[in-house]
């Protein structure tokens, strides 16, 4: 298949994948901002984002790395992969930053709307490793 060779950042990412990002960071910020969501333990809110994370890799890739022949991205050598676009491997890592683009989309709101302080980012930590 043909891999994109243009508009790499640093020899192991595409510009496609701001896109992608971008959109897993959109729907990881949007954890907090439903109000059923709101009261949900932090460890439930990360494995939700991870399936929204896996849902939006594996539509991507499909279009992309299957459909397209792009290669911008492979997971194949992952021990647990569907159809090389998602891994349980990757997932692991995408579960721990989860906390992470949560708290930055309530300081992204706490200074641009005005909205409520968030905690600092440690505690959301916390919250995941005693599942509250």
């Amino acid at each position: 298949p043909y891999t994109i060779k243009y508009f790499t950042l640093a020899g192991w990412s595409t510009l496609w994948m701001t896109f992608v990002g971008g959109e897993c960071g959109l729907f990881a910020d949007q954890l907090t901002e439903w109000e059923w969501s709101r009261k949900l333990p932090m460890v439930v809110k990360s494995l939700l984002g991870l399936l929204l994370v896996w849902l939006a890799e594996l539509s991507t890739g499909a279009v992309l790395n299957i459909w397209l022949e792009l290669g911008v991205w492979d997971y194949s050598d992952s021990l647990v992969n569907l159809w090389g676009q998602i891994s349980l491997t990757h997932g692991i890592g995408f579960f721990f930053l989860m906390p992470f683009a949560i708290w930055l989309g309530d300081v992204v709101r706490y200074y641009r709307y005005n909205e409520e302080k968030p905690d600092k980012l440690w505690v959301y930590y916390k919250r995941l490793v005693l599942l509250k």
